[in-house]
C-alpha cells in the first residue's frame, strides 16, 4: 500500500512542470459523472429502442411462466421465497421489476441497461487503478483516455446485446459487475490508507457476484493474480511464498463442488439438460470447447451481426481430429497460454487480460455439461480484453490522435452493428428467423419459430414448423411438446397424446406437457385419467393456474360441481386475470343457479379481455335466461364480429332468428342498426338468413356477399352463401366459397364434406375422395351421413371409399 502511495507521489513530483499543469488541467479523469454521463448517452442511444421488445426463449420460462420470481408483496416470507435459488441477487431483481412492472419489459430493459452502464463505468475505474500501477506507470491524463476507450469498446461491442437485450442474462451482467466491482475495490484498497473498509466492500460484491451467478467462483484466483501482476511485479519468490493460498482455495472449491455435488457427482453433473437430453458426451463437450473459445476470440475482433447467433447449431468435436480445427484450436490456446506466461513481465496488461479472458470461461468452458456455447458467456471475459487491446495500440501507434481515431471509427463501427443487432430482439419471428439463417438445422429454432408464427398466423401455419423440429430432433422435448398442441388445436387427440407420452419421456414432470396430456383426456371424454393427470400437476407445481382451471373443468362434467366450483375459484384467486377460469367459474355458478355471481365473473372477464368471444357468448346465454335476450342477442353478434369461426355464438343468433315472430319487424331493426353500423358484417348476415327463411333467396345470397365484401373471411356468410349456391344450382361459386373456408380455416371438416359431396355430383371421383379423406382426418364422424349420403353415390363403388369405410367404428 504505501509502495502504491509513494510510486504515484514520485511520478507526479519528477513531472516537467508544464505536464503538472496540464494534469491539473485534464480533470475529467477525476469526475466520474462525466464518464458516467457520456457512457449512459451511448448506452441509450444503442439498447433505448429495445425497451418495449418482446420477452423471449428462457425469459418467459424464467420470468412470466416462474412463480417464485413473481413477487406480489414485499414481506420477509416472499422475499426469502425469491431468494431459495442458486441465483438469489438475480432473481431478486427480476421479483422487484415483477412487483413494479409485472409483464412490461421496457422495466426489466432499463435495469439491464443500468446494470451494464454500471458494469462499464467500473471498468472504466479498474482499467484506470491497473494502467497506474503498472511499471512504468501511465499518466493520469493517457490512463484517462485508455481506460475510456477500453470501457467505451466494452460498451459498445455488438456481442454483449445477448447480456443486456435478453432479459433473463441480467444473472450474467449482474456476476461481471459484481466481480469487477471486487476486483476494483480490492485494488483500491492496496494504495488507500485504510484498508479495511475497501477489503470489505471487495468481500460483499464477490459474495454479490457469486450470489449472481457461479461463473464468477474465479475471482479469489484473479486477486491473486492481480495482487502477484500488478503489486508484485510477478516476483517468483512472493509467488513461491503464497501459491498455498490459491491452492487452499482451490481444496476449498473442490470441497464445496463435492458437498454441492453430493456422494455421486458424476450423476448430478448428467443431470443438466442438455446432457440427460443426449445432445453430446462429456469428452464431446470438453473437446468442443476448444473450438469455442476460439470462436470467442474471433467474434471479439469480427462481431459483424451476421456472425452473431442467439441458438447455435454448434458442430462437436468427437475427438482431437474429428474435425481437425479441434487439435489447431488446442494449439493456438495454449500458444497464447504460453506467450502470456512467458511474455508476462514485458506485456503484463497482455498477458493478464489472455489468461483473464480463459480463466473467467474455465466454469463455462470445461467439462460441466452445460450447452455447448453462448455469446453471453463473453460479457465477463471480453472486460479485461478491451483494455489489453487499447494497451496495444498504444504501444503500436504512438501519436494521441491517431489512437483516437482509430478508436473513434472502431466504437462507431461496433455501436452501428449493435443497433443493428438489437433489431433482431424485436419479436419472436424477427429473432428466431435469424437464428434459422445462420442454423438451419436448429430443431428449437423450428419450434421456437412456430411459436411465434402460431401467435400471428394461427396453429395450422405453425404446425409445419412443429413438425419439422421433431423430424430434426426427435427427442427434443418442447419441439415434442408443442407438434402435440399443434394436434390438439386440430381435434386430433390421439396423435397428440401420443406426442405428449413422447415428451414426457425426456421430462416426466414438466407440467405444461402434462397440462396438455390432461386436456387431451379431457377432449377424449377420459375424465378420470384427466383428473388424475391435473392432480399430478398440482403435486409438483401447487399454483398451477391451468391445472387448477382444467380440474375444475373435468370435475363440472363428472357433475361434482362443489370440487368443480372450489378448483376454480382457486385458479382465480392465484391469476385474478385468468379469463377462460372466470368463464368457467360462471359455468359451474350458471349450474348452480347463483346467476349475480356468474354475471359478475364474465363482467370480470370481459373487461380483461373485451375481445374473447366466449365471454360474449355465455354473458348472452345468462342475459336470454334472464328475460334481456336483446342484450344477450348483441353478445352474440360481437362475439361472431370477433371470431367468425366461432359456433356456438352463430348457433344461438340463428335460434334467435328462427325463433323471431315478426320477421319483417326484425328486419326493419336490422336495417336500422346497419345505418349505424354498415360495415359490420354479422349485420348483413343475419339479415340474409331473415331472407333465405323467408324464401327470398337472391336477397339473401346478395346480403351475405355484402357481408363478404366488408369481410372476405365472415365464415358464416361463405358458408351460408356456398350452400345458396349450391342450392340453386350454381356449383362452380359455391366451390369456390368452400375453397375459401378451408384456407381460412382448415380445420372445418364439414367445410371439406361439403365440398366432397360437390365434387361427387360434378363427376370428380378422386378429389371427392381428397376431400372426403381430409374430412374424416380434420374430425368429421358422421359415419352414417357418409354411408348414406345420395350425393356420394358416384364414388361408392371405388376402392378409394371402400377403404375409407373401413376406419368407420365398430
Amino acid at each position: 500500500m504505501v509502495f502504491g502511495i509513494a510510486r504515484e507521489r514520485n511520478l507526479a513530483s519528477t513531472m516537467k512542470p508544464e505536464n503538472r499543469e496540464k494534469q491539473t488541467q485534464a480533470p475529467l479523469w477525476r469526475h466520474p459523472a462525466a464518464v458516467l454521463l457520456v457512457l449512459s448517452v451511448v448506452a441509450v442511444l444503442l439498447y433505448g429502442r429495445t425497451l418495449d421488445y418482446n420477452f423471449h426463449f428462457d425469459s418467459i420460462n424464467g420470468i412470466l411462466n416462474k412463480e417464485r420470481v413473481q413477487l406480489s408483496e414485499i414481506s420477509p416470507g416472499s422475499l426469502l421465497r425469491v431468494i431459495r435459488s442458486g441465483r438469489p441477487v438475480g432473481d431478486l431483481t427480476l421479483a422487484l421489476n415483477w412487483y413494479v412492472h409485472q409483464k412490461n419489459p421496457a422495466g426489466y430493459r432499463i435495469v439491464n441497461i443500468c446494470i451494464h452502464v454500471l458494469t462499464a463505468l467500473f471498468l472504466y475505474f479498474f482499467a484506470f487503478r491497473t494502467l497506474r500501477l503498472t511499471r512504468p506507470a501511465v499518466s493520469p491524463v493517457p490512463a484517462f483516455w485508455m481506460a475510456f476507450s477500453a470501457s467505451l469498446l466494452w460498451l459498445a461491442h455488438p456481442v454483449n446485446t445477448q447480456s443486456v437485450t435478453y432479459i433473463i442474462q441480467r444473472h450474467n451482467s449482474l456476476g461481471a459487475m459484481f466481480f469487477l466491482l471486487s476486483m476494483l475495490c480490492y485494488a483500491q484498497g492496496r494504495v488507500s490508507a485504510r484498508r479495511l473498509p475497501w477489503f470489505a466492500a471487495s468481500a460483499i460484491a464477490g459474495l454479490l457476484a457469486l450470489a449472481s451467478k457461479q461463473n464468477t467462483a474465479v475471482l479469489p484466483f484473479f486477486l491473486f493474480l492481480y495482487e502477484w501482476f500488478f503489486f508484485q511485479q510477478l516476483d517468483k519468490s512472493w509467488l513461491k511464498r503464497n501459491i498455498k493460498y490459491p491452492l487452499l482455495l482451490i481444496a476449498a472449491v473442490v470441497v464445496i463442488g463435492l458437498i454441492y455435488l453430493g456422494a455421486d457427482p458424476v450423476a448430478k453433473l448428467t443431470k443438466f439438460r442438455d446432457y440427460a437430453e443426449g445432445r453430446f458426451t462429456l469428452t464431446e463437450r470438453f473437446l468442443t470447447q476448444f473450438r469455442v473459445i476460439v470462436h470467442y476470440v474471433s467474434l471479439f475482433f469480427a462481431p459483424h451481426p451476421s456472425r452473431l447467433n442467439l441458438d447455435y447449431d454448434f458442430p462437436l468435436s468427437h475427438s482431437l481430429f474429428d474435425p481437425v480445427t479441434t487439435v489447431l484450436s488446442l494449439l493456438l490456446i495454449l500458444g497464447l497460454a504460453a506467450f502470456a506466461v512467458i511474455r508476462a513481465k514485458r506485456y503484463p496488461l497482455f498477458s493478464f487480460g489472455m489468461i483473464w479472458f480463459l480463466g473467467t470461461l474455465a466454469v463455462e468452458s470445461s467439462v460441466i455439461p452445460l450447452a455447448v456455447i453462448f455469446e453471453h458467456r463473453t460479457y465477463l471475459p471480453y472486460t479485461f480484453l478491451c483494455l489489453s487491446v487499447i494497451a496495444g495500440l498504444n504501444r503500436i501507434v504512438v501519436l494521441r490522435k491517431v489512437q483516437w481515431m482509430i478508436v473513434v471509427s472502431v466504437v462507431l463501427s461496433l455501436s452501428i452493428w449493435t443497433y443493428q443487432r438489437n433489431q433482431i430482439y424485436e419479436n419472436g419471428l424477427t429473432l428466431w428467423r435469424d437464428v434459422l439463417e445462420k442454423a438451419p438445422n436448429n430443431a428449437r429454432a423450428y419450434s421456437n419459430l412456430g411459436t411465434a408464427i402460431e401467435k400471428r398466423e394461427g396453429i395450422e401455419a405453425a404446425a409445419i414448423y412443429y413438425e419439422t423440429a421433431v423430424q430434426l430432433d426427435p427427442s427434443r422435448h418442447e419441439a415434442l411438446n408443442n407438434l402435440g398442441h399443434a394436434r390438439f388445436l386440430q381435434g386430433q387427440y390421439q396423435e397428440a397424446l401420443t406426442l405428449f407420452e413422447r415428451a414426457l419421456k425426456m421430462r416426466p414432470r414438466s407440467p405444461e406437457t402434462l397440462n396438455g396430456k390432461g386436456s387431451t383426456y379431457l377432449a377424449l371424454g377420459r375424465l378420470p385419467e384427466a383428473i388424475d393427470t391435473f392432480q399430478t400437476v398440482l403435486s409438483i407445481e401447487p399454483n398451477n393456474v391451468e391445472a387448477e382451471k382444467e380440474l375444475g373443468s373435468a370435475l363440472m362434467r363428472l357433475g361434482k360441481i362443489e370440487e368443480a366450483l372450489r378448483h376454480l375459484k382457486r385458479a382465480v384467486e392465484i391469476d385474478p386475470d385468468f379469463v377462460d377460469a372466470r368463464i368457467n367459474l360462471a359455468a359451474v355458478q350458471m349450474q348452480l343457479n347463483d346467476l349475480a355471481s356468474a354475471r359478475f365473473h364474465l363482467q370480470r372477464a370481459l373487461e380483461i379481455d373485451p375481445a374473447h368471444p366466449n365471454a360474449h357468448n355465455n354473458l348472452g346465454t345468462l342475459l336470454i335466461n334472464t328475460g334481456d335476450p336483446d342484450r344477450a342477442e348483441a353478445h352474440f353478434r360481437k362475439a361472431l364480429q370477433i371470431d367468425s369461426g366461432f359456433d356456438p355464438a352463430r348457433e344461438n343468433l340463428e335460434r334467435i332468428l328462427s325463433m323471431t315472430e315478426d320477421p319483417l319487424a326484425k328486419a326493419d331493426e336490422i336495417r336500422e342498426a346497419l345505418l349505424g353500423d354498415p360495415q359490420n358484417p354479422v349485420l348483413f348476415w343475419e339479415l340474409g338468413r331473415l331472407f333465405a327463411g323467408a324464401g327470398r333467396l337472391k336477397d339473401s345470397l346478395e346480403l351475405f356477399e355484402n357481408a363478404l365484401r366488408v369481410d372476405r373471411a365472415f365464415l358464416p356468410a361463405l358458408n351460408d352463401a356456398a350452400a345458396l349456391y349450391a342450392y340453386t344450382g350454381r356449383e362452380s361459386e359455391a366451390f369456390k366459397h368452400l375453397e375459401t373456408i378451408v384456407e381460412i380455416d382448415p380445420s372445418r371438416a364439414d367445410a371439406y364434406y361439403n365440398g366432397a359431396c360437390m365434387l361427387a355430383r360434378s363427376g370428380k371421383p378422386k378429389d371427392a375422395i381428397a376431400w372426403l379423406k381430409t374430412a374424416v382426418e380434420k374430425g368429421y364422424s358422421q359415419w352414417e351421413r357418409i354411408a348414406a349420403d345420395p350425393d356420394l353415390e358416384n364414388i361408392r363403388g371405388t376402392e378409394a371409399y371402400k377403404e375409407l369405410m373401413k376406419q368407420r367404428p365398430r
